[in-house]
């Protein structure tokens, strides 16, 4: 028999690759439906990386999600600590029929919120785990202040 360390790993690089292959197609796809599949593909990521935040920090720090909310677009909010980040679809610049999945993030401490509106290439489990260890350092630092 082979190594199963090594089966393994084979098998998360096979589950890593499929998930990309998703995400690239979904965010290519301009489309209201195709960008709203996404943003459910993003929210199951950060609902992982909230939880693995409440397993390591448990209640020491605030962490939560929303459920995904309906309207016009949808959007769901992590929070960590003082931190917020909302993911939402929304028309991209005017364009007709012509959507994108966007993060603006407000980190505790700094003054204004930034934006990550990514190219279709670029969200991925790794991207929104980033954005969430942000939050996490955010208030790792308000720690150092008090």
């Amino acid at each position: 028999m082979g190594n199963e360390d090594f089966r393994q790993r084979l098998s998360q690089l096979a589950e890593s690759w499929e998930e990309r292959r998703v995400s690239v197609t979904l965010g290519r796809r301009r489309v209201q439906p195709a960008q709203l599949e996404l943003l459910g593909l993003i929210h199951g990521w950060a609902r992982e990386a909230v939880q693995d935040v409440v397993s390591v920090y448990g209640s020491t720090v605030k962490a939560a999600l929303s459920p995904l909310k309906s309207g016009g677009g949808q959007t769901f909010r992590v929070e960590v600590g003082e931190s917020h980040a909302t993911f939402e679809v929304l028309l991209d610049g005017g364009h007709k029929d012509s959507w994108r999945t966007t993060a603006v993030v407000r980190l505790s401490g700094e003054p204004a919120e930034k934006e990550h509106s990514h190219r279709p290439r670029e969200w991925s489990r790794r991207r929104v785990e980033e954005i969430v260890l942000q939050m996490v350092g955010a208030f790792e630092r308000g720690r150092l202040v008090t």
